[in-house]
C-alpha cells in the first residue's frame, strides 16, 4: 500500500546532525565552553579505588581529570568533584582547559564523550592489577552566555547501582562511554 510517504534514508544519514542535535543547540551551537564539572564515585567494593589516571574525552580531545595534591583521588566509596576550565581544581590545568582552542557546543555534539582509566603500573610483577570500581560519573558541561544572556548547559552520565558497578582495568576494559 502506497501511504506517499517515502523515507529517504540517504538524507537523513547526511543531515542527522542538523535534524537531531541541531534543534537542541540553535542559538548557542557556537558558544564557547567555559567549564567542565566532573563528578566521580568510586565504588565501595573491596580493591575499589586506584592510584591510577582517569581521562575524559569530549569534544576530539582528551583531559587529565586528577585532582590537585594533597587530595587523593579515587579512594574507595568517595566521591570526587573535578573542574576543568573556570575555577579549575585539576593538576596541570593550563593544559587541561576547554577554553584553551576553545571547545564549543558545536564540537561536543559531534564526538562521543567518554572516560579512559589508565592503570598504575605494578611495582612487582606478582602484583595484582590496578582496577578501579566506577560507581558513577556524571559530566556538565557549562558555556558562556551568549549576547542575550543565555547560558548553555549539558550532562553526560554513567550511572550504576550497587552491584552493577563498573569495573575498569587492563583484564577489563578501560574505557566507559557517557551518554
Amino acid at each position: 500500500m502506497d501511504t506517499g510517504l517515502e523515507l529517504d534514508v540517504s538524507y537523513l544519514l547526511r543531515n542527522m546532525h542538523d535534524l537531531f542535535v541541531g534543534p537542541f543547540t540553535k542559538g548557542w551551537a557556537m558558544a564557547e565552553i567555559e567549564r567542565i564539572d566532573v563528578q566521580l564515585k568510586t565504588g565501595a567494593h573491596s580493591d575499589a579505588g586506584t592510584d591510577g589516571e582517569v581521562f575524559l574525552f569530549i569534544g576530539g580531545r582528551e583531559f587529565r581529570i586528577n585532582q590537585k595534591l594533597p587530595h587523593n583521588d579515587r579512594e574507595r566509596g568517595k566521591t570526587d568533584n573535578l573542574i576543568l576550565g573556570k575555577d579549575s581544581n585539576i593538576e596541570d590545568s593550563d593544559n587541561n582547559d576547554p577554553r584553551k582552542a576553545p571547545l564549543t557546543f558545536e564540537n561536543i555534539t559531534k564526538f562521543p564523550v567518554w572516560l579512559r582509566f589508565e592503570p598504575k603500573p605494578k611495582a612487582k610483577p606478582n602484583e595484582p592489577d590496578d582496577d578501579w570500581n566506577l560507581d558513577f560519573a556524571v559530566v556538565k558541561v557549562s558555556a558562556k552566555a551568549d549576547a542575550s544572556g543565555v547560558a548553555a548547559e549539558k550532562t553526560y552520565k554513567v550511572l550504576t547501582t550497587g552491584s552493577d558497578s563498573i569495573w575498569l582495568g587492563r583484564s577489563k576494559g578501560l574505557f566507559v562511554y557517557l551518554l
